[in-house]
């Protein structure tokens, strides 16, 4: 409701929902929703980007938003406010904040109260819980570069967002969700940044350059948690 709610006027009727049902939690509470696509299957996130996301299934939408479960937006939350803003700053991605309650590992994505403008921040790494992309352009194939048959929590992915894929990331202060639960560890999610970081210097090996990543430490993620300008708005 708060998508289609708060979505610009053109894109009424033209907005389609594809959930993965990954257990039988949902039922069959959406099936009477034409707009909603069910995929009900096992996995995890990461594996259902890989098969049900690529770039030639999605290119012809104008925008893409990809969103955990568990995540709540907030009031002050409006899509049309949130395009308006990538477009007019050319972010390949851009996120709301999270709320200060939110259940996080890393402080960094909660929203900042000293800061009393809307803005959006130019950063060096967003977390995912909420991506909002342009499918068409080559910054979504390059994001979509470091999935494989094999990842699952997507660990690691967030890190390199900036600083090997290149892309120019936005986090709006001022716009907010919540994050209900923790996760991600049980998962092997620090195993699969390790292998993630290990593709990823054996390609600079290769090509003779260096890596922004080290397999041994989390040291990358204090050298993108960063924010370099504020866009007021």
């Amino acid at each position: 409701d708060v998508i289609k709610g708060t979505a610009p006027t053109e894109y009424n009727n033209k907005i389609d929902f594809l959930f993965f049902a990954y257990d039988d939690r949902l039922g069959g509470q959406l099936d009477d929703y034409s707009c909603c696509k069910i995929v009900r299957e096992p996995g995890f996130v990461g594996g259902f980007i890989y098969k049900h996301l690529q770039q030639q299934m999605v290119q012809d939408y104008d925008k893409i938003i990809i969103m955990l479960d568990d995540i709540k937006l907030q009031p002050d939350f409006n899509l049309s406010k949130v395009i308006v803003l990538q477009d007019t700053y050319n972010f390949d991605i851009i996120s709301p904040s999270l709320t200060t309650d939110s259940k996080i590992n890393h402080n960094f994505m909660k929203t900042r109260e000293l800061i009393s403008e809307d803005c959006v921040l130019h950063v060096g790494y967003i977390e995912f819980f909420m991506y909002v992309m342009n499918p068409a352009d080559d910054s979504y194939a390059r994001w979509l570069s470091c999935f494989t048959e094999h990842t699952k929590t997507m660990w690691g992915i967030d890190i390199i967002l900036s600083t090997e894929l290149g892309l120019k990331l936005g986090l709006i202060n001022s716009m907010t969700m919540t994050h209900m639960f923790k996760g991600g560890s049980k998962l092997g999610g620090m195993s699969e940044m390790k292998r993630l970081f290990k593709r990823i210097n054996k390609k600079h090996e290769d090509n003779g350059t260096e890596s922004p990543v080290s397999t041994g430490d989390l040291r990358a993620i204090t050298l993108v948690e960063k924010v370099s300008c504020l866009y007021k708005y």
